[in-house]
């Protein structure tokens, strides 16, 4: 989430700040009012004031002075100073009292009048100045002028102001503008800004204004007026004057003008001076205009002081004053920004949008620096205004290094989805940074390297908060960023990368360009950020350069200027322009095509039309009117350039129209484009395109009276079923994908280059990507959508396989669940049109079906991804042999595929004909449960809170990656959000982990006594904030270990108070919720600040209870990400979403939810009940999405995975992993082409069940002829199953419910079997064989004892005679026949041993403990003696072969490393045993369980049996499963069935099943899956 998600919160110390700053915007100003005073020293600076009046009478009073002129100063517009070509216009404009002349005059004196001085100084000489003077003069007859009559006159004057003696004279508004204001005079300047800005008359003019300098100016106004208004009142002869009125403070009028003016000026540069010597108003002095009131606080505003009065800040002496020299350095610079302007006119073309480069707001986007937040400048025009083009001038000019600063950019497109999307975006981004900033381009490759995650598939939020987040905010770079991001309004979710641009909190400055039409969804996002500015592109912004492209291009059309014919042509387009360069563009067209008679030319001109629409109406007409072969191919063409996912290629169109039409090249296609298609669209670079986004608009809109129209529906469906279609010759593409497979294991040959040849069809990978979404975007309506589910039918019963080939060789399998939501999106469509048709109209076809179909097919889609993605990657013609048979027998794919390969693996035993949610169930390894789960990135991480111990899990596997020991109780647990890091907080210290590497990287001492309740990192990480229950939040500054400052969330006033019950941090770490029992919710502003009060969360039925009364207690409070919103969940299971922004409550009480968890996009809540069921709400209304009625056994903990698309929860010892098809969903299943999540995906709630009635089976044995095998559960049964059918024989016998079997063992002729179970009980069962098929096994007692310790193994002879019980210190053996102990022999050391019974002499066994080995007797167990091994028996001698084809490096065994336990044991040969061991490296505080397997080799016929490691075996074995046919066969890390015969869903193989597959030699596989066995056959080919 992002750190400034809750800025906007209620009472966020952030937001008054900001409140506080935005009013102080609207109303600081200057208020220099000309005459009213005479001034201390220095005496260049006292006022000697022509006006100024006695506040101990009414009479005002001129003093006389020689010096003054008696002549008035000119009122209007009057210039002082002139030049032949002028770059800009400077214009003064003064204050209440003031004169145009006078008021810049030292000593009111107009010969020391100084603006003239002005044009003497360098810089200055090519600028006009003037002085516009108006009735400002209270002393003078009543009058109802106000600030506006005054504003109105400086337009009028400005805009109609001509020389006297030039006849072209340039008009003001041609060059930049520069005002000068002093006192009331900025409020006029003001006034006529947002007057000019708003009417037509003057726009052009006053959005010339490059910059303001304010003198003085009352922005907020002035006590003083108010004085000055009661004196007017009070004489006889005067009166008040309206905009005196308008000057006082809190007056309707200033507050006006400084709210309009706020939203306006953004592209306007602000200095304001203000006074720091006291004006004397009769016997006293003061500040005419207080510093407060005098600087605006704009973003990007220069405030300075002037050493004067508030008269002298406009009077100075010479060229020389101080004051002098620091208003005229401010116009200098102001000069020299603008005469750069120019500079860069000259280096670029002549049509290039140089008139962005004269806005001051973009001259204060490039070159002010606004650390705080990212400063927005958002460009909007109509639609073909030139925008992207515009954009490309821009980025072109920050490239070049004009502005500071490095520039990235993105283009949203409409016609390229792809580009679309959010995730990509921030991709193209993050790239363009890595390119230039290798400190960046280092951080991501780490971040890689740490995670393991492809950024190509990760959501947008997990690339921000790791990438931009996590690392490029957090650095430090010397310039600043620059994004262009170009067509925004054409992103999937413009409001998402809005919310994300507001709220960057970067240690480097980002200055960020939006450019896109002003929709309302952008205009609600983006008027909340106070550093944006809008600018919107006028017509005659844009007039210059249409203008000279206009000319250029007629100039080229016409070759002879024949009675200016040229000059007619352009004038005639440009009257009809109207600022849109498209329709400037199909004009010129227009003219192109008869230019050849002044005549035609005319005529040319005569029939173009005003306005988009009706030009596009004509360009129709004339396709239309072509002949029906040239027509139809033009309406085809239109057809695919409009309703395209994407640009076609001309290659592509050409296979798609292949049907229709030929062309012998792609030449002759991109020629009949441009003869046939009436300018509609383009071939650029051999990509065939629509003009413009607005002619796919025209041409899809319902117009009934065109001669051509596209139907959308119609069009899409036709393309749907041309793409389909494309996979009917199944031999060609079967063994095209074979050879390409095969290529890509063989980098030579000419097999590779035929293969690539054959896969290199134009239309392939477009077919195969994007026909989903062309039948999403059909018709779904009953009785027009039929023909098209048909073909849909058809093509999944019959080519989805190798579609799905095709897709896992394109090696983007993402193309698989975007085509399920297509069809989910197309699906529902159909439900509801069907939902609206009497039911007797339906026939029980299989079209009435068609919506389970549908959904069935999306569904099994994403399982197919979810169970076999990564076997696809790996092999992707796995989809034909491996996939179906591993698929639910009721799945659309199983149905339709069953039988399509005879010899196909064999899977029996799986009961459930439907997918199974359950991923995995991960066991702690002991009896302790977790008191808590997170997922983490690509972790998932369990707490055992009374052992402190972190169990670390790879998610995507499931394999244990680690164990860290906090080596205390742990109360809490918290993750980073950017980073690897992890807190857990114990009794007597915070331990802060990175769990990538397992280290501890900050060991914190807990210095106050209370309980933490509640962990959160600060936004860069650097900070821990912890929660206790004495209220306190304290601040750890983590590199110091040491507290840096904190803060009591309790209010002084409550004189009693508990504990609080929960403390939850907001997301951003700036506010803290508090809970109690009998009170309210409280929220506080984590700041250094007292005496705030808190925000208080009451429920309705709460309000009127008083002291003493129950109050319903809150049981889990959650922060919703990216929302003001806070969810408090109570004890009578009642919901209640508390909205911060608005103080407002609403109350659901459909959840009965006792445990919930938000996930980390805030769209959804998981949440628990005491029944144990596990149920998904779509956050707002809280709709059901997916409920799971899993077994009644107490939910300790709940999460959801990152994605939220897996979901976990603790029940006991387990922690269950589920994978909901209704939660998964493709990477950008948030476009407007599959809709929104609401509609599509979660549009009915899905409410499967899990059966646990099923006994979890805790032991698996195979009897030796492949006809039966026997399950041990654990509710001590013991049952025996038949082979082929996978049915129940019969049960055996039964331990006891409340204890699991643990070993069993099954003599080598099914005769007699054995097992033991938790509790020490051995049950041993003579058994006899069925002695036909419809009888049933018979049962004898043999033994049945407690021996009070843990059993490791139970071993019978070959000869059956004995049976070994196994325990850590003792082994016994037991007599069959007898039914006695024979004999028991001691272990003192206690170290396990593994028994094997001798391969060829039923004699021997061999025991195996750690690196030792030796030869034993059955008889005694005593070892044998050397003499009497006989090694005469040459079996020969075993070749292994590594996985990858080479023989495998034999190393002698070392004891260094740790073998903690040998799991397996098998024969090769009769000769060779394998021993697979599996080893833990123990580092302190940490475990690593990297190097997780060890396979070693003895050789029986070896006198010293001297052991062998395999090591490259070893690195690629995930668990050893059995022999067949004299082969070892295991499974990998990736759970093939080595060598790559076949593999396993990794939703069968938990931990715990894993360790129960075995194989037996006849290649029968059995594997454990949800309290079945699952049983494998044919799938090993030797």
């Amino acid at each position: 989430m992002d750190p400034l998600s809750n800025l906007d919160g209620v009472n966020s110390p952030e937001a008054e700040l900001r409140r506080a700053s935005e009013l102080t915007t609207l109303t600081r100003s200057f208020l220099y009012q000309d005459e009213l005073s005479e001034r201390p020293m220095p005496p260049e600076h006292q006022s000697i004031s022509g006006s100024s009046f006695s506040p101990f009478g009414s009479q005002m009073t001129r003093k006389n002075n020689d010096k003054v002129s008696s002549v008035p100063d000119k009122e209007g517009l009057s210039l002082v100073h002139d030049c032949d070509h002028p770059v800009a216009d400077l214009i003064f404009v003064h204050g209440l009292g003031g004169s145009s002349k006078k008021t810049w005059s030292f000593e009111r004196d107009i010969r020391n009048f100084w603006p003239p001085w002005l044009g003497l100084e360098v810089g200055f000489s090519n600028v006009r100045i003037f002085t516009f003077g108006y009735n400002a003069h209270f002393t003078k007859e009543s009058t109802s002028l106000s600030i506006l009559d005054f504003a109105k006159d400086l337009l009028f004057q400005a805009r109609t102001y001509t020389h006297d003696y030039k006849e072209d004279y340039i008009p003001i508004g041609s060059h930049p503008i520069i005002f000068v204001a002093h006192s009331m005079g900025g409020l006029v300047v003001k006034k006529a800004y947002i007057v000019g800005k708003t009417d037509e008359q003057f726009a052009d003019m006053i959005s010339q204004t490059y910059g303001i300098v304010f003198l003085g100016t009352p922005h907020r106004g002035s006590n003083l007026a108010a004085t000055l208004n009661n004196m007017l009142r009070a004489s006889l002869i005067l009166s008040a004057k309206v905009y005196v009125n308008e000057l006082e403070k809190g007056s309707t009028s200033i507050s006006d003008i400084n709210e309009q003016f706020r939203n306006m000026c953004g592209d306007v540069a602000l200095v304001s001076f203000h006074e720091t010597l006291k004006t004397r108003i009769g016997p006293t002095r003061t500040l005419i205009v207080e510093r407060e009131s005098a600087v605006l606080g704009y973003p990007g505003e220069i405030s300075a002081p002037l050493h004067a009065d508030h008269h002298g800040l406009t009077k100075f002496k010479d060229r020389e004053d101080t004051n002098y020299r620091d208003v005229r350095n401010v116009l200098r610079s102001f000069l020299r920004k603008i005469k750069d302007l120019d500079t860069f006119r000259q280096r670029l073309h002549p049509h290039s949008c140089l008139w962005i480069l004269r806005k001051p707001s973009f001259r204060d986007w490039t070159e002010e620096a606004h650390e705080d937040s990212p400063y927005i400048y958002w460009l909007t025009g109509p639609p073909a205004a030139g925008k992207t083009l515009l954009s490309s001038f821009i980025i072109h000019y920050l490239r070049r290094g004009f502005a500071p600063g490095t520039c990235q950019y993105h283009f949203f497109q409409a016609a390229h989805h792809d580009t679309r999307t959010t995730s990509y975006f921030l991709r193209s981004l993050a790239f363009q940074i890595a390119q230039r900033h290798e400190e960046f381009r280092l951080a991501l490759t780490l971040t890689y390297q740490n995670f393991g995650m492809p950024f190509e598939s990760q959501k947008y939020r997990v690339i921000w908060d790791k990438l931009f987040e996590g690392i490029l905010f957090r650095l430090k770079f010397d310039e600043p960023f620059f994004w262009v991001l170009d067509g925004l309004d054409e992103a999937e979710s413009p409001g998402v990368l809005c919310d994300l641009m507001t709220k960057i909190t970067s240690a480097t400055s980002i200055r960020i360009m939006l450019v896109s039409r002003p929709t309302k969804d952008l205009l609600s996002v983006l008027s909340m950020n106070g550093y944006l500015h809008r600018e919107e592109i006028q017509t005659r912004d844009t007039a210059e350069d249409i203008q000279a492209y206009v000319s250029d291009a007629v100039s080229r059309i016409i070759p002879d200027n024949i009675n200016g014919l040229r000059a007619k042509v352009i004038d005639s387009i440009l009257s009809k322009a109207n600022g849109s360069f498209l329709w400037v563009k199909l004009a010129l067209e227009r003219v192109k095509d008869n230019w050849y008679t002044p005549d035609d030319i005319q005529t040319a001109l005569d029939g173009i039309p005003e306005g988009m629409d009706t030009i596009y109406t004509r360009m129709i007409e004339d396709v239309a009117a072509q002949s029906g072969r040239n027509r139809k191919l033009a309406v085809d063409i239109l057809t695919w350039a409009s309703c395209a996912f994407g640009p076609l290629d001309v290659q592509e169109l050409a296979v798609a129209l292949n049907n229709d039409f030929t062309f012998e090249n792609i030449q002759s296609l991109a020629a009949a484009i441009a003869d046939v298609c009436g300018n509609f669209v383009v071939v650029k670079k051999s990509q065939v395109s629509l003009i413009h986004q607005t002619a796919r608009t025209f041409l899809l809109a319902e117009r009934s009276r065109l001669l051509i129209s596209i139907d959308r529906g119609k069009s899409h469906e036709r393309i749907a079923m041309v793409c389909m279609k494309f996979f009917s010759n199944i031999p060609k593409w079967r063994e095209a994908f074979s050879l390409a497979q095969d290529a890509d294991s063989n980098s030579t040959g000419d097999q590779q280059s035929t293969s690539h040849a054959a896969l290199n069809d134009p239309f392939l990978w477009y077919a195969t990507t994007h026909w989903a979404y062309y039948v999403s975007c059909a018709s779904a309506e009953t009785g027009k959508s039929e023909i098209l589910q048909n073909a849909v039918f058809e093509f999944l019963d019959k080519y989805a396989l190798l579609w799905m080939n095709a897709v896992a060789l394109k090696g983007d399998l993402r193309i698989l669940t975007r085509s399920a939501a297509y069809l989910k999106a197309w699906a529902k469509r159909k439900a509801r049109h069907a939902s609206e048709v009497a039911p007797t109209s339906l026939s029980l076809s299989r079209t009435s079906n068609g919506v389970e179909e549908l959904l069935g097919w999306a569904n099994d889609l994403i399982r197919v991804v979810g169970r076999f993605g990564a076997y696809l990657a790996v092999n992707p013609s796995s989809i034909h042999k491996h996939v179906v048979p591993f698929c639910s027998h009721d799945s659309m794919i199983y149905r339709a595929y069953q039988y399509q390969y005879g010899n196909a693996i064999s899977v029996r035993g799986i009961s459930s004909g439907k997918w199974d949610d359950c991923l995995a169930r991960l066991t702690m390894g002991g009896d302790e449960g977790a008191t808590k789960i997170v997922a983490k990135d690509n972790y998932l991480i369990a707490l055992i809170g009374s052992s402190g111990t972190l169990i670390i899990w790879h998610a995507e596997t499931c394999e244990e990656a680690r164990r860290i020991c906090h080596g205390e109780y742990v109360t809490g647990i918290k993750v980073s959000k950017t980073s690897s890091l992890v807190a857990t907080a114990g009794i007597k210290t915070i331990r802060v982990w990175d769990i990538v590497g397992g280290e501890e990287i900050y060991n914190v001492p807990k210095t106050n006594q209370g309980r933490i309740m509640s962990l959160v990192f600060t936004s860069n990480d650097a900070e821990l904030l912890i929660a206790f229950d004495d209220c306190t939040v304290q601040c750890v500054d983590l590199k110091l270990t040491k507290e840096q400052w904190y803060f009591r969330a309790e209010d002084p006033s409550e004189v009693e108070h508990s504990c609080p019950r929960l403390m939850s941090f907001s997301q951003d770490a700036k506010k803290i919720a508090v809970a109690y029992r009998g009170r309210p919710v409280f929220v506080w502003r984590i700041t250094k600040q007292r005496g705030q009060r808190p925000m208080r969360c009451i429920r309705r039925d709460d309000i009127l209870k008083k002291a003493g009364d129950a109050w319903n207690a809150p049981e889990v409070v959650l922060w919703q990400p990216d929302s003001p919103n806070i969810l408090i969940l109570y004890q009578d299971t009642k919901l209640v979403d508390w909205n911060l922004d608005t103080n407002s409550q609403t109350e659901h009480a459909h959840l009965k939810a006792r445990e919930m968890v938000v996930s980390s996009d805030g769209n959804l809540l998981l949440t628990s009940d005491n029944n144990g069921m596990l149920s998904v709400w779509k956050t707002g209304h809280f709709r059901l999405v997916y409920e799971l009625a899993a077994y009644a056994e107490f939910v300790r903990d709940i999460a959801f995975s990152p994605d939220a698309q897996r979901l976990y929860d603790v029940r006991g010892t387990l922690c269950n992993i589920w994978e909901p098809d209704a939660l998964v969903r493709s990477d950008d299943s948030t476009r407007e082409d599959i809709s929104t999540h609401e509609s599509t995906i979660w549009s009915v709630p899905v409410m499967p069940s899990d059966n646990n009635n099923r006994v979890q089976i805790s032991a698996l044995i195979g009897g030796d002829n492949d006809q039966f095998y026997c399950t041990g559960k654990d509710d001590g049964t013991i049952i025996i199953f038949e082979m082929d059918t996978a049915k129940q024989h019969r049960k055996l016998y039964t331990h006891s419910s409340s204890v699991s079997v643990i070993e069993m063992a099954w003599s080598s002729n099914q005769k007699y079997f054995a097992s033991v179970d938790d509790s020490g009980r051995l049950i041993a069962k003579r058994l006899e064989k069925p002695a036909h098929r419809q009888a049933k096994w018979k049962v004898f007692p043999l033994l049945d004892f407690r021996l009070g310790v843990a059993v490791t193994q139970l071993l019978f002879s070959s000869s059956e005679e004995f049976l070994l019980v196994s325990t850590d210190s003792v082994d016994r053996v037991y007599s069959t026949k007898t039914k006695e102990k024979l004999f028991q022999v001691s272990r003192p050391d206690e170290i396990p041993r593994r028994w094997v019974q001798h391969p060829t002499n039923p004699h021997f066994l061999i025991g195996i403990e750690g690196e030792e080995h030796a030869l034993y007797q059955w008889s005694n167990v005593e070892k044998v003696a050397q003499d009497l091994f006989d090694t005469a028996n040459n079996i020969g001698f075993l070749s292994i072969e590594d996985p990858s084809g080479s023989p495998l490096m034999k190393t002698p065994s070392r004891s260094a490393e740790i073998l903690t336990t040998l799991e397996n044991v098998s024969i090769i040969q009769e000769r060779y045993l394998i021993l697979e061991f599996n080893s833990n490296l123990n580092f302190g505080t940490r475990t690593s369980l990297v190097a997780s397997r060890r396979i070693d080799m003895i050789d029986l016929q070896d006198v010293k049996l001297q052991r062998t490691s395999l090591p490259s075996l070893g690195r690629v074995v995930n668990r050893l499963i059995g022999v067949t046919q004299e082969h070892l066969v295991f499974l990998d890390y990736q759970y093939w069935v080595y060598t790559r015969h076949f593999f396993l869903p990794k939703d069968w193989l938990s931990p715990s099943a894993r360790k129960l597959i075995t194989l037996n030699r006849y290649g029968t596989l059995l594997c454990p899956k949800n309290r079945e066995v699952a049983i494998v056959r044919e799938g090993i080919k030797i």
